[in-house]
């Protein structure tokens, strides 16, 4: 199911939203394991699922494996994860399980990522930017 906003057009959910009530349509969803063929190349992956990014990298994990240079570019967003049942320390150990350096994408450009700057509140996001060093061996989880 999809959870639709009335009020913000790019905030859509693949959950149900707590205290905010949304229309709900039926769409198909299809992990990216399965819509990539074996072998097929990826170098950028950009999620912006309004916080279920841990729960699309679950379904792409053969890809990362597979794919030793991709980039991740994506929202974090601990509270939206939360609501889709996820926390973001499970978002970050994945892409650390899969030997990924994680930065925080800035104004001024990447910083390394900090557990100690991370909030929780509704309105606190990032964009983080997620690679491997060259010869790092990915073992998702």
């Amino acid at each position: 199911m999809l959870y639709v906003s009335d009020n913000l057009n790019v905030d859509h959910r693949a959950y149900v939203t707590e205290g905010n009530p949304r229309r709900a349509l039926q769409v198909g969803m299809v992990a990216l394991d399965d819509y990539f063929k074996p072998g097929e190349r990826v170098d950028l992956l950009k999620l912006d699922v309004q916080g279920y990014e841990l729960h699309a990298l679950e379904g792409a994990k053969r890809i990362l494996n597979e794919n030793r240079e991709i980039k991740l570019l994506l929202e974090f967003w601990p509270y939206g994860l939360k609501q889709a049942g996820a926390n973001w320390a499970g978002l970050i150990e994945m892409l650390e399980g899969c030997a990924m350096n994680i930065m925080f994408v800035r104004p001024d450009g990447l910083m390394p990522f900090n557990a100690h700057n991370i909030r929780t509140d509704a309105n606190w996001y990032v964009n983080l930017f997620a690679s491997r060093s060259a010869g790092e061996a990915a073992t998702t989880r």
